[in-house]
C-alpha cells in the first residue's frame, strides 16, 4: 500500500472548495437526515441518488449541464474508486 501522503489530485483549488461545501451543506442541511448519507458525498449527488424533488431546483441552478446531478453522482462515485485504488496502490 501507498502511504497516504502519496495520493495526488491535480484538481485545482477552487473546484475542491465547491465540493467541500457541497458535502458541508449535504451533511448540515436541516431537512434531510444526516444518517442517511456519508460525510463525502455532494448534494447533488445525493439529490440524484435517493431521486429527491430538490434535484429539479439543483438542475436548474446548473442549466448549462444536461444533468448535473447525475453528473455530480457519478463523480462522487468515481471520486470514492479512485482514492481507493491509489490507496491500494492499483493506480
Amino acid at each position: 500500500m501507498k502511504p497516504l501522503h502519496a495520493i495526488r489530485d491535480e484538481t485545482p483549488r477552487i473546484v475542491k472548495m465547491g465540493d467541500a461545501l457541497s458535502q458541508l451543506v449535504n451533511v448540515f442541511w436541516p431537512f434531510w437526515d444526516h444518517r442517511e448519507t456519508n460525510a463525502n458525498e455532494s448534494i447533488s449527488g445525493r439529490c440524484y441518488r435517493e431521486q429527491r424533488g430538490f434535484r429539479r431546483v439543483v438542475n436548474a441552478l446548473f442549466c448549462w449541464q444536461d444533468d448535473h446531478c447525475k453528473g455530480a453522482y457519478e463523480k462522487d462515485l468515481a471520486r470514492a474508486r479512485e482514492t481507493v485504488a491509489q490507496y491500494e496502490g492499483d493506480v
